[in-house]
Protein backbone atom coordinates (compact mmCIF):
# COMPACT_ATOMS: atom_id res chain seq x y z
CA UNK A 1 0.00 0.00 0.00
CA UNK A 2 0.83 3.50 -0.34
CA UNK A 3 1.89 5.52 2.19
CA UNK A 4 0.73 9.29 0.54
CA UNK A 5 -2.33 9.93 -1.87
CA UNK A 6 -2.05 12.38 -4.89
CA UNK A 7 -4.63 15.28 -4.43
CA UNK A 8 -6.33 17.17 -6.94
CA UNK A 9 -7.61 20.64 -6.24
CA UNK A 10 -8.45 24.04 -7.81
CA UNK A 11 -8.07 27.64 -6.12
CA UNK A 12 -9.55 30.54 -8.24
CA UNK A 13 -9.01 33.98 -7.04
CA UNK A 14 -10.69 36.89 -8.98
CA UNK A 15 -9.89 40.80 -8.10
CA UNK A 16 -11.53 43.69 -8.99
CA UNK A 17 -8.28 44.85 -11.04
CA UNK A 18 -7.30 41.71 -11.80
CA UNK A 19 -4.47 39.33 -10.10
CA UNK A 20 -1.39 39.81 -11.04
CA UNK A 21 0.45 37.36 -8.90
CA UNK A 22 -0.23 34.35 -7.04
CA UNK A 23 1.48 31.23 -5.67
CA UNK A 24 0.69 28.28 -3.77
CA UNK A 25 1.84 24.16 -5.16
CA UNK A 26 0.00 23.20 -8.51
CA UNK A 27 -2.28 20.33 -8.31
CA UNK A 28 -2.30 17.30 -8.35
CA UNK A 29 -0.27 17.31 -5.27
CA UNK A 30 1.27 14.15 -3.28
CA UNK A 31 0.97 14.53 0.24
CA UNK A 32 2.33 12.04 3.15
CA UNK A 33 0.48 10.28 5.67
CA UNK A 34 -0.84 13.28 8.60
CA UNK A 35 -2.25 16.66 8.42
CA UNK A 36 -0.37 19.22 5.79
CA UNK A 37 -1.71 22.79 5.81
CA UNK A 38 -1.80 24.11 2.45
CA UNK A 39 -1.79 28.38 1.69
CA UNK A 40 -2.09 29.91 -1.29
CA UNK A 41 -1.98 33.62 -2.06
CA UNK A 42 -2.85 36.34 -4.75
CA UNK A 43 -1.76 40.09 -5.32
CA UNK A 44 -3.42 42.43 -7.43
CA UNK A 45 -1.81 45.67 -8.69
CA UNK A 46 -2.69 47.82 -6.10
CA UNK A 47 -1.07 45.66 -3.27
CA UNK A 48 -3.70 43.85 -1.53
CA UNK A 49 -3.20 40.64 -0.66
CA UNK A 50 -5.88 37.47 -0.16
CA UNK A 51 -4.73 34.16 1.49
CA UNK A 52 -6.56 30.70 0.70
CA UNK A 53 -5.58 28.34 3.65
CA UNK A 54 -6.71 24.95 4.03
CA UNK A 55 -5.77 21.54 5.55
CA UNK A 56 -5.28 17.72 3.64
CA UNK A 57 -5.08 14.75 5.86
CA UNK A 58 -4.27 11.67 4.51
CA UNK A 59 -4.69 8.26 6.68
CA UNK A 60 -3.04 5.36 6.96
CA UNK A 61 -6.48 2.76 6.76
CA UNK A 62 -3.88 -0.20 5.74
CA UNK A 63 -3.44 -2.36 9.31
CA UNK A 64 0.07 -3.86 9.53
CA UNK A 65 0.77 -7.44 9.09
CA UNK A 66 2.05 -9.80 11.53
CA UNK A 67 3.40 -13.74 10.77
CA UNK A 68 3.14 -15.60 14.11
CA UNK A 69 5.21 -18.87 14.55
CA UNK A 70 3.78 -22.01 14.13
CA UNK A 71 1.65 -23.45 17.72
CA UNK A 72 3.50 -25.96 19.38
CA UNK A 73 3.38 -28.29 22.07
CA UNK A 74 6.30 -28.87 24.72
CA UNK A 75 6.88 -31.14 27.49
CA UNK A 76 8.32 -30.10 31.12
CA UNK A 77 11.47 -31.65 31.68
CA UNK A 78 12.08 -34.62 34.25
CA UNK A 79 10.48 -33.57 37.56
CA UNK A 80 9.50 -30.70 36.43
CA UNK A 81 6.35 -28.17 36.33
CA UNK A 82 7.01 -25.96 33.81
CA UNK A 83 9.13 -26.04 30.60
CA UNK A 84 11.31 -23.10 28.85
CA UNK A 85 10.35 -22.78 25.65
CA UNK A 86 12.22 -20.83 22.46
CA UNK A 87 10.22 -19.51 19.35
CA UNK A 88 10.70 -16.99 16.94
CA UNK A 89 9.44 -13.43 17.74
CA UNK A 90 6.59 -12.58 14.96
CA UNK A 91 7.64 -10.70 11.88
CA UNK A 92 5.64 -7.68 11.44
CA UNK A 93 5.50 -4.66 8.40
CA UNK A 94 3.20 -1.92 7.36
CA UNK A 95 3.23 -0.01 4.52
CA UNK A 96 4.03 3.58 5.84
CA UNK A 97 7.75 3.31 7.24
CA UNK A 98 9.35 4.49 9.42
CA UNK A 99 5.91 4.14 10.86
CA UNK A 100 7.31 -0.11 12.01
CA UNK A 101 4.39 -1.41 14.15
CA UNK A 102 6.18 -2.48 17.49
CA UNK A 103 5.35 -5.96 18.69
CA UNK A 104 2.92 -5.61 22.01
CA UNK A 105 2.86 -7.74 25.56
CA UNK A 106 3.91 -11.25 25.76
CA UNK A 107 6.33 -13.91 27.00
CA UNK A 108 10.18 -13.12 26.36
CA UNK A 109 11.38 -16.60 24.41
Amino acid sequence: GDCSAVISFSVAFSDNCGVTNTSGPSSPVSFNVGTTVVTHSARDAAGGETLCVFSVTVVDAEDPAITCPADGTFNTGSGACDATVTYPVPTVSDNCVPQTPQLGSGPAN
